[in-house]
């Protein structure tokens, strides 16, 4: 079905019935934040859903960054709650925070539950200054389901995925795979694949010596060969 969907729809159309659908780009990322970063970032409760709290929204969010802080040369800082709107939010800076909020979802291709917008640099556009993450507040896999904080751990992954660089992986473990399922139960699904892993660590490989962990080398040089010849004509310079 997945294929039948891209071929009907193209790059960026999505398929009815994703929990979460975006467009199917090869593990091909060309952007990331600089080395030791520290991404400050509010979350706006601004049309949140009656079914999620606030304290539970952030609490999930707080995790998301976690597992990814566990992989890439960055650092995570929540700097509060907001309501400001995700449409304010949008205009890129290096000063601002990232906004993760919610909305009435993506302009053009309403079907999906999240969707990232990471902000290149204006002098370099291969660095990422800022950006948002904005989930669709009228899914009920979100807003009404049972398994709503589960789902929307799965997701806020996948987008911090997204913010931090990465694109999509036809991997079905991924989490940054295109399709992402709505959680079953109490089980949540929001953990990284080792090829996730292997992916940020080629990605970020120019800043990863300097904080001194042998995991992030280890893990790269761990990462599947298909991987690392697809990144080794565009590896970005060190920063």
């Amino acid at each position: 079905m997945f294929k039948k969907c891209l071929a009907a729809f193209a790059a960026l159309m999505v398929c009815a019935g994703q929990t979460a659908a975006y467009e199917n780009r090869e593990e091909t990322p060309t952007t990331r934040w600089d080395s030791g970063a520290e991404i400050v970032w509010r979350y706006s409760e601004l049309e949140q859903p009656a079914g999620i709290s606030t304290e539970d929204a952030v609490t999930v969010l707080i995790a998301a960054t976690r597992r990814w802080e566990k992989v890439v040369p960055v650092r995570f800082k929540f700097a509060g709650v907001t309501r400001e709107t995700m449409e304010a939010s949008e205009k890129c800076s290096a000063v601002s925070p990232v906004v993760i909020g919610w909305g009435s979802g993506h302009p053009k291709y309403p079907n999906m539950a999240a969707f990232a917008r990471p902000c290149a640099g204006k002098s370099d556009a291969s660095r990422i200054v800022g950006g948002t993450i904005e989930f669709t507040a009228t899914k009920p896999e979100l807003s009404t389901s049972p398994t709503r904080l589960g789902t929307l751990d799965v997701i806020a992954t996948h987008e911090i995925g997204h913010l931090l660089g990465l694109e999509h992986s036809n991997d079905p473990d991924s989490i940054m795979r295109p399709k992402l399922e709505e959680a079953q139960g109490n089980h949540i699904k929001g953990e990284l694949s080792s090829r996730d892993m292997a992916v940020a660590a080629v990605l970020y490989k120019a800043g990863m010596p300097e904080l001194g962990g042998e995991d992030w080398r280890d893990m790269y040089a761990a990462a599947p060969e298909d991987i690392k010849v697809r990144f080794r004509a565009a590896l970005i310079p060190a920063r």
